[in-house]
């Protein structure tokens, strides 16, 4: 399968599912793939061929889509009609994400499937677009929900979770009424549905319950609890009296799919948050809502030794910096990642039909060699020992992300050569380090708690661009092929070659 917006708060709670239940995933998050470019999306599919696309990549910024409809549609609708036609010459089938925001929210039953659409906002109206463009895979999966909560993005739990935990007073609208949808469920229902072979259509999937976001603040806030959806799978729900109603839970043409909760918001956190006060309001008077931020500090324990609060941001700048210099045609084969550490972060956020790591950190965290679906991992110090255990012309793409300046001089030269074996012709070499003057900074930051003190310790060497060229021209690489540049306020280079 084939997942587009991987970075998002749905899409990741999709990638877990659908891992965990053994299948072969390509992850693209928007540096990966650009969904508005036509030419990349069919490009993409096309290399990895998958069975069936989930079309994550959205805009969701309800408030900011009322002056921004045009690049709303552009995503939501225009970059789903690429994905439509690509899957449509692939043979694959679409899963498209929607919204009760299709509708106009008078109504006093819960919405059917085939309920008239009169989207009220710019954001109802580019997502009922991108339904309409979804159909043009003839294959399409449809499926609404509403009011999306998770671990891993901004979204209204959060955001009380996080004024509470605070103590300051909590405004909440009073006049919006929907069913709370936890993002592991409907990442089981999109699963459920395409592995039971569920016919074409439109499918409306929630969590069962309804609530307006006052009485929602008791469960989310005192105690958090997990969604319990009932276990007959998708029977129509009962509204209560009044109100407009929410979508509902349906039988889905017959298809039995039971959505199995992925657990508590915050488990780290215990099971009750006190504190903070509620009022309500009306949405005119509510204005955009306050935006959570996730814990930087946990996110950087997963990607490198020690701990620093940029160590999650700026794992996930490189990967979004080597994504972007990867060629396209390069993603239907193999990729190594040398130095991918004991969580291979570059490689869960990249898509090659072959992902390969290798460090002397893996294993370190669970048993040698153990990888997710679709990722080799290989226990090995390349500072010991700098020969790749791989033969001749084996990789379409060869990576070192932060990797460089760990590394003794003289070893690197000797694993540049080896880089370059293992390397097919015209393969891509690419790494990135910290740029030279940045040293110092980097050893401040790392006083600060933001950087990992242990890594800054790590360097062996610092780097220039001019100092990059020389050693890859050492180690055999075409001086004409290589291409250098800079990210992060300039103060990491990037550089690549080829073979």
């Amino acid at each position: 399968m084939l997942v587009t917006g991987a970075g998002g708060m749905l899409a990741r709670a999709l990638l877990r599912e659908l891992e965990r239940r053994g299948h072969e995933v390509a992850a693209y998050d928007r540096a990966a793939l650009d969904v508005t470019d036509a030419g990349a999306v069919d490009s993409a599919i096309r290399a990895f061929a998958p069975g069936a696309v989930v079309q994550c990549a959205a805009y969701t910024r309800v408030d900011d889509a009322e002056a921004e409809e045009g690049r709303a549609h552009a995503v939501n609708a225009e970059a789903t009609l690429h994905v439509a036609r690509a899957c449509r010459a692939a043979g694959a089938r679409l899963v498209y994400p929607s919204t009760d925001y299709v509708f106009d929210g008078t109504g006093t039953t819960p919405y059917r499937p085939d309920s008239p659409t009169a989207p009220l906002n710019a954001y109802g109206r580019t997502k009922r677009a991108g339904e309409v463009a979804a159909e043009e895979a003839g294959d399409a999966l449809i499926v609404r929900t509403s009011w999306l909560y998770g671990p891993d993005g901004p979204n209204f739990v959060r955001t009380i979770l996080e004024h509470a935990r605070e103590g300051q007073p909590l405004r909440v609208v009073d006049d919006q009424r929907g069913a709370p949808t936890w993002t592991g469920s409907l990442a089981a229902v999109f699963a459920g549905l395409l592995e039971r072979g569920a016919p074409p259509g439109i499918y409306h999937a929630t969590d069962g319950g309804r609530d307006d976001l006052v009485r929602l603040r008791p469960r989310g806030v005192a105690p958090v609890g997990r969604p319990r959806p009932d276990s007959s799978g998708f029977q129509p729900g009962v509204p209560e009296a009044g109100g407009a109603a929410p979508l509902f839970r349906t039988r889905l043409h017959g298809h039995r799919i039971d959505p199995r909760p992925a657990g508590s918001l915050d488990p780290r956190a215990g099971d009750r948050v006190d504190g903070g006060d509620v009022s309500s309001m009306t949405t005119e008077e509510a204005g955009l809502s306050t935006r959570a931020t996730d814990s930087s500090r946990e996110a950087a324990r997963s990607v490198t030794r020690g701990s620093g609060l940029l160590e999650g941001f700026l794992a996930k700048q490189r990967a979004k910096a080597a994504n972007r210099l990867i060629p396209a045609a390069a993603r239907s084969g193999r990729v190594l990642d040398v130095g991918c550490g004991s969580h291979p972060y570059f490689l869960l956020n990249t898509a090659f039909a072959e992902r390969y790591g290798i460090d002397k950190m893996v294993g370190r965290s669970g048993p040698a060699g153990a990888a997710p679906p679709g990722v080799t991992l290989i226990q090995h110090d390349l500072e010991q020992d700098a020969t790749l255990p791989f033969d001749d012309e084996s990789f379409e793409v060869v990576t070192m992300l932060a990797v460089f300046e760990h590394i003794e001089p003289d070893v690197l030269r000797r694993l540049l050569r080896e880089i370059r074996r293992v390397l097919k012709p015209g393969g891509s070499y690419i790494l990135t380090t910290p740029a030279g003057w940045t040293d110092g900074l980097l050893k401040l930051l790392a006083r600060l708690g933001l950087v990992s003190a242990e890594e800054i310790d790590e360097h062996k060497d610092a780097y220039t661009h001019r100092k990059i060229g020389a050693l890859l021209g050492e180690a055999g690489f075409d001086p004409a092929s290589m291409k250098f540049g800079t990210f992060e306020l300039f103060m990491n280079l990037w550089a690549t070659a080829r073979k």
